[in-house]
Protein backbone atom coordinates (compact mmCIF):
# COMPACT_ATOMS: atom_id res chain seq x y z
CA UNK A 1 0.00 0.00 0.00
CA UNK A 2 2.97 2.90 1.06
CA UNK A 3 4.36 1.46 -2.85
CA UNK A 4 1.00 2.44 -4.04
CA UNK A 5 1.08 5.80 -2.16
CA UNK A 6 4.72 6.48 -3.60
CA UNK A 7 3.64 5.59 -7.63
CA UNK A 8 0.61 8.63 -6.87
CA UNK A 9 3.25 10.99 -6.07
CA UNK A 10 2.81 11.29 -2.39
CA UNK A 11 5.36 13.08 -0.91
CA UNK A 12 7.88 10.84 1.32
CA UNK A 13 7.01 12.63 4.62
CA UNK A 14 3.63 11.66 3.76
CA UNK A 15 4.39 8.19 3.45
CA UNK A 16 6.18 8.02 6.66
CA UNK A 17 3.34 9.48 8.19
CA UNK A 18 1.18 6.58 6.96
CA UNK A 19 2.83 4.06 7.85
CA UNK A 20 3.60 5.09 11.15
CA UNK A 21 -0.15 5.93 12.11
CA UNK A 22 -1.56 2.61 10.31
CA UNK A 23 1.66 0.88 13.37
CA UNK A 24 -0.01 2.48 15.90
CA UNK A 25 -3.38 1.86 14.85
CA UNK A 26 -2.59 -1.68 14.50
CA UNK A 27 -1.23 -2.13 18.12
CA UNK A 28 -4.56 -1.64 19.02
CA UNK A 29 -7.34 -2.83 16.52
CA UNK A 30 -7.47 -5.01 13.87
CA UNK A 31 -7.21 -3.00 11.14
CA UNK A 32 -9.59 -4.89 8.36
CA UNK A 33 -12.23 -4.09 10.60
CA UNK A 34 -13.31 0.05 10.01
CA UNK A 35 -15.48 -0.01 12.95
CA UNK A 36 -13.30 -1.57 15.56
CA UNK A 37 -10.70 1.60 13.99
CA UNK A 38 -13.62 4.73 14.37
CA UNK A 39 -14.36 3.01 17.91
CA UNK A 40 -11.22 3.53 18.80
CA UNK A 41 -10.80 6.75 17.45
CA UNK A 42 -13.64 8.00 19.50
CA UNK A 43 -12.60 6.69 22.66
CA UNK A 44 -8.61 7.77 22.03
CA UNK A 45 -7.61 9.82 24.51
CA UNK A 46 -5.51 12.54 22.20
CA UNK A 47 -6.00 15.83 20.56
CA UNK A 48 -8.55 15.85 17.47
CA UNK A 49 -5.57 17.05 15.53
CA UNK A 50 -4.02 13.39 15.84
CA UNK A 51 -7.55 11.78 15.61
CA UNK A 52 -7.37 13.51 12.36
CA UNK A 53 -4.12 12.45 10.74
CA UNK A 54 -4.64 8.28 12.37
CA UNK A 55 -8.09 8.50 10.27
CA UNK A 56 -6.81 10.47 7.05
CA UNK A 57 -4.22 7.49 7.29
CA UNK A 58 -6.11 4.84 7.94
CA UNK A 59 -8.21 6.28 4.89
CA UNK A 60 -6.12 4.92 2.57
CA UNK A 61 -5.60 1.71 3.61
CA UNK A 62 -9.65 1.46 3.57
CA UNK A 63 -9.19 2.59 -0.14
CA UNK A 64 -6.51 0.71 -1.19
CA UNK A 65 -7.96 -2.56 0.41
CA UNK A 66 -11.38 -2.31 -0.73
CA UNK A 67 -12.79 -1.90 2.56
CA UNK A 68 -15.44 0.08 3.35
CA UNK A 69 -16.02 2.89 5.96
CA UNK A 70 -17.26 6.55 6.55
CA UNK A 71 -14.43 8.68 8.02
CA UNK A 72 -15.43 10.03 11.13
CA UNK A 73 -14.90 14.09 10.99
CA UNK A 74 -11.98 16.03 13.11
CA UNK A 75 -11.62 19.81 12.63
CA UNK A 76 -7.98 20.94 12.71
CA UNK A 77 -7.65 23.44 15.69
CA UNK A 78 -6.06 26.75 15.22
CA UNK A 79 -3.72 27.36 17.37
CA UNK A 80 -1.88 31.08 17.43
CA UNK A 81 1.93 30.41 16.47
CA UNK A 82 4.46 30.78 19.65
CA UNK A 83 6.53 33.44 17.88
CA UNK A 84 10.49 33.54 19.29
CA UNK A 85 12.08 36.43 19.76
CA UNK A 86 14.54 38.00 17.55
CA UNK A 87 17.04 37.97 20.65
CA UNK A 88 16.03 34.08 21.44
CA UNK A 89 16.82 33.88 17.78
CA UNK A 90 20.15 35.45 17.30
CA UNK A 91 20.76 33.15 20.31
CA UNK A 92 19.84 29.58 18.62
CA UNK A 93 22.10 31.27 15.49
CA UNK A 94 24.99 31.99 17.51
CA UNK A 95 25.11 28.60 19.45
CA UNK A 96 24.57 26.15 15.83
CA UNK A 97 27.14 24.51 13.29
CA UNK A 98 27.70 27.12 10.40
CA UNK A 99 25.04 24.97 7.84
CA UNK A 100 22.25 25.30 10.79
CA UNK A 101 23.03 28.76 11.13
CA UNK A 102 22.82 30.04 8.05
CA UNK A 103 19.77 27.89 7.05
CA UNK A 104 18.02 29.41 10.25
CA UNK A 105 19.72 33.14 9.40
CA UNK A 106 17.64 32.66 5.87
CA UNK A 107 14.47 31.44 6.85
CA UNK A 108 14.59 34.55 10.22
CA UNK A 109 15.15 37.27 6.94
CA UNK A 110 13.28 35.86 3.96
CA UNK A 111 9.93 34.10 5.92
CA UNK A 112 10.60 30.77 4.40
CA UNK A 113 10.24 27.93 6.22
CA UNK A 114 13.11 26.23 7.37
CA UNK A 115 12.92 22.86 5.13
CA UNK A 116 13.09 25.20 2.30
CA UNK A 117 15.81 27.18 3.40
CA UNK A 118 17.88 23.38 4.13
CA UNK A 119 16.97 22.64 0.55
CA UNK A 120 17.74 25.34 -1.16
CA UNK A 121 20.79 24.98 -4.19
CA UNK A 122 23.33 27.43 -5.28
CA UNK A 123 21.22 28.31 -8.44
CA UNK A 124 18.26 29.20 -6.27
CA UNK A 125 20.27 31.91 -5.18
CA UNK A 126 20.87 35.22 -7.29
CA UNK A 127 23.38 37.06 -5.87
CA UNK A 128 22.99 40.03 -8.49
CA UNK A 129 19.27 40.71 -7.84
CA UNK A 130 19.60 39.99 -4.06
CA UNK A 131 17.27 37.04 -4.49
CA UNK A 132 16.16 33.85 -3.48
CA UNK A 133 13.76 31.42 -5.69
CA UNK A 134 13.15 28.60 -3.19
CA UNK A 135 11.23 25.46 -4.24
CA UNK A 136 7.79 25.31 -1.74
CA UNK A 137 8.10 22.95 1.05
CA UNK A 138 3.86 22.49 0.87
CA UNK A 139 3.02 22.59 -3.24
CA UNK A 140 2.07 26.14 -2.76
CA UNK A 141 3.45 29.45 -5.45
CA UNK A 142 6.28 29.56 -5.59
CA UNK A 143 7.65 33.13 -4.39
CA UNK A 144 10.78 35.49 -4.58
CA UNK A 145 12.22 36.71 -1.41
Amino acid sequence: MLWDLKKNNYADSTIKTVRKSLEKLALYCNLNKPDEIKTFLATFDRSNDYKRILANSYDHYVKFNGLQWKKPKYRQTSRIPKIPTETKIDSLIAFTSSKLATAISISKDTGIRPTEAMNLRLKDIDLEHKTIHPKTAKNGQTQEY
